[in-house]
């Protein structure tokens, strides 16, 4: 009998012990993830002060500071906020870089979106709609400036949808080939081109006209000169 009362004990010291390790590590999980999380707020309330303080046109100011007033509200909000979107070039005449500056509380941005209504060499309307999962396999951040490369769309070019398939189903792409997000140069009267940015819950941002750098817009006169 006494063995065995002996032997209950043990086993109720090991079951306590155990416990107490299970508590100590959620306990310690809990604490990072506290820390993690005001070292993030930190840091996004410092990206929002950088882009508040930016030489930025009205309405641009308005749409960071809804952005940052949804984001100070305590309320989370699963809505995506597209605050601006512009094309930068590079070296190479068919390439350039897409910026978009976007607000996620819950961080699951799926991708951007292309919205392009131009005109044909017949005179009609031609409107193109694409969707490019390029945050598939990232998280990105709450609050930021996102870059990534594109390519000046050509005549009848359309989005690879053989290719983005693969990417969101494997992460990867074929050997030596990068898909591009491609785009078209917005012409005043000819082509208007608008950005948005979704979510994986289907959720889409408001849109933007695409707006191009300074630079750009004296290469491309440039160009038409040659």
């Amino acid at each position: 009998m006494a063995i065995f009362q002996k032997s209950v004990s043990l086993k109720y010291l090991i079951l306590l012990c155990s416990l107490f390790l299970i508590i100590s590590f959620l306990g310690i999980v809990f604490v990072r993830l506290l820390l993690f999380k005001k070292r993030a707020h930190k840091l996004h309330l410092a990206t929002y002060k950088a882009f508040l303080a930016g030489d930025l046109d009205p309405e641009h100011q308005a749409r960071v500071a809804e952005s940052f007033e949804k984001y100070m509200n305590k309320t989370l909000d699963p809505e995506p906020i597209l605050m601006m979107a512009v094309l930068s070039p590079v070296i190479h005449e068919h390439y350039a870089y897409l910026t978009v500056q976007v607000s996620d509380e819950d961080r699951d941005l799926e991708g951007i979106g292309i919205i392009e209504d131009r005109l044909s060499v017949d005179g009609n309307s031609v409107n193109i709609k694409e969707h490019y999962p390029i945050y598939f396999h990232q998280e990105a951040d709450a609050v930021g400036l996102h870059t990534f490369s594109v390519k000046i769309r050509e005549p009848n070019e359309t989005k690879d949808e053989h290719f983005w398939d693969l990417y969101v189903r494997t992460g990867e792409f074929p050997v030596r080939t990068t898909p591009k997000l491609v785009i078209s140069l917005p012409e005043p009267n000819k082509v208007d081109v608008r950005i948005y940015v979704y979510d994986k819950r289907g959720n889409k941002s408001n849109s933007l006209r695409l707006l191009t750098t300074a630079r750009f817009d004296k290469d491309l006169r440039q160009g038409e000169r040659k």
